[in-house]
Order: structure tokens, then C-alpha cells, then sequence
């Protein structure tokens, strides 16, 4: 699976998450098969509203436009469907009364029910192999004025499978929401980094030192490649690329996003380059 950790920095005031990118499978004979180490798991869920015409029924110029993170770990299949119907739905929503934002739990709820369909689709053809997967909507909800995180889950009480979701409120650093193979790893990395620091002294963003160490010493099999980050702000979600030290302990770094270097291997876009915020 993964490890993936949302929580609450109260020093900056944002909505935090980072994921590792290494996306594998448990052979049939055991051990880790590795499809690729540069998986997106943390993405932008662009949602947009307009008012619908009154008199052609065309859509007009968007009235609220904005971004809530998404973040999964499990199957990268059914949560890739998942992830793709979301952006197309929620960028067409439309109203003919007030121009309100969707509620963030109302969001949540289609992401969870689009999450139920596509995992019976995938386990429906896996002959009872892997096809479900975990998931968190998280973002500054415009209506309710607080942070939410929205945790969704597969449930096979009593031999009928369903996605159920979870809310909570994150309201400091502790409150970290977990999904994944690693949490048990995380835990105890957390606890180390809040107490003495990682390798390099640093205590900062204690969930995301966590995870790095545990990519870069891949301590649980299924945790690997690079480190995907991006935080919540009230007004968006925004994907950020990771800044890196090429040999650590020297100041030479590189931008990477899911671990794909952002200046050698993706260079110019024509006479532009891919910018956004770096995060150390």
C-alpha cells in the first residue's frame, strides 16, 4: 500500500499532507512487486460552480473556483477512476439560486460514492486479489470556516462491501489522520522526531520528516520512491514540488514532484518552466 499522513500545523496555520509515491503489489509468492516509484497519490481536486443560463442552459463564467486535496493509498486502479470521474463532475457543478460553494463533506460524500463503485468493479474482476483503497478529502471548508478531514474506508461487515466515511476537525499537531501499510512504522518515527529530531536535527513538520526517513531507509517494504507533499491553505490546495539536498549535507538541491526531477527530466515547456512552491 503506502503511507500517507493529513494533519494540522498549528505554527504556519495549514492543512498538511505528504504520501510516499511507490506503488506495488504483494507477489503471490510474497515480497513486493514495484509497479512504479513515481505514482501520484496526492492530487488536486479542482472544483468548480456556475450559475446555469435561464433562458439556453449553458453554463456562464464560474462563480466560485477553487482546489481540496485528495489523497489515496490501495489500489492505484480504483482510485485513479475514482480521482479522474471526480475532476470531470465536480468541475460542471451548476445552480440556478444562491452562488454558494459546495459544503466540503457534501464533496466528500460523491468522492465516496464514485470510491464504492469503482472498487466492486476492480474486486468484481481480481478473483478476490487487491482492489479497494483508502482515501482523504481534506481542505478549509468555505461554509462551516474550519479545516475538515474526510476519511473514507472499505467496510465488508457481514459480507456486504460498502466505502464508509469518517470526519474529523484536526485541531494541532497530533491530530495526524493515517492511511496505509507503514502507520505502525510512522508511529513510532513520529515519536523519535518529536523527541530528539531526524538525522539532521530538524523537528518542523515532525509528520513529513517521519515519511521522508522512512522512504529513504524503506523500512516498510511497500513505502518507497520520493516524498509527495502539498498543503491547504483557506483559499486552496496547492501540490507542491519537494526541494532536496543531491547529496545530503550539502546545498546543492533539486525540485522533484512524485520524484520526477522538475529541471532535468521535465525541463522547458516551450520557453517556460514548471514552477510552483518548493518545500525543503
Amino acid at each position: 500500500m503506502t503511507i500517507v499522513a493529513v494533519w494540522y500545523e498549528p505554527q504556519d496555520k495549514l492543512l498538511w499532507a505528504v504520501a510516499d509515491t511507490r506503488i506495488s503489489q504483494r507477489g503471490q509468492s510474497g515480497g513486493v512487486i514495484v509497479s512504479t516509484e513515481s505514482g501520484a497519490k496526492l492530487l488536486p481536486l479542482p472544483v468548480v460552480c456556475r450559475v446555469l443560463g435561464q433562458d439556453d442552459g449553458f453554463l456562464v463564467a464560474p462563480y466560485y473556483t477553487s482546489n481540496v486535496g485528495f489523497v489515496f493509498a490501495g489500489s492505484a486502479l480504483a482510485a485513479g477512476q475514482t480521482y479522474l470521474t471526480a475532476v470531470t463532475l465536480l468541475q460542471n457543478l451548476a445552480t440556478l439560486g444562491v452562488k454558494n460553494p459546495p459544503v466540503l463533506k457534501d464533496i466528500a460524500e460523491l468522492v465516496r460514492r464514485l470510491a464504492e463503485r469503482f472498487c466492486r468493479e476492480v474486486l468484481s474482476g481480481a478473483a478476490g486479489g487487491h482492489g479497494t483503497f483508502e482515501a482523504c478529502i481534506f481542505a478549509w471548508c468555505q461554509h462551516n470556516k474550519r479545516y475538515e478531514i474526510h476519511t473514507l474506508k472499505p467496510d465488508n461487515d457481514a459480507g456486504h462491501f460498502a466505502i464508509k466515511m469518517t470526519s474529523c476537525v484536526p485541531r494541532d499537531e497530533d491530530d495526524v489522520v493515517l492511511l496505509g501499510s507503514g502507520a505502525k512504522e510512522f508511529r513510532t518515527r513520529l515519536a523519535e522526531i518529536r523527541k530528539t529530531g531526524d538525522a539532521t536535527g530538524r523537528k518542523l513538520r515532525a509528520p513529513k520528516l517521519a515519511v521522508e526517513a522512512m522512504i529513504r531507509e524503506e523500512s516498510v517494504d511497500d513505502v518507497g520512491g520520493s516524498l509527495s507533499i502539498g498543503f491547504c491553505s483557506e483559499h486552496n490546495f496547492n501540490l507542491c514540488s519537494w526541494v532536496s539536498p543531491k547529496v545530503m549535507g550539502q546545498p546543492a538541491a533539486r525540485r522533484t514532484l512524485n520524484g520526477i526531477d522538475l529541471d532535468t527530466e521535465v525541463g522547458l515547456v516551450g520557453d517556460l518552466i514548471v514552477a510552483g512552491v518548493g518545500v525543503p
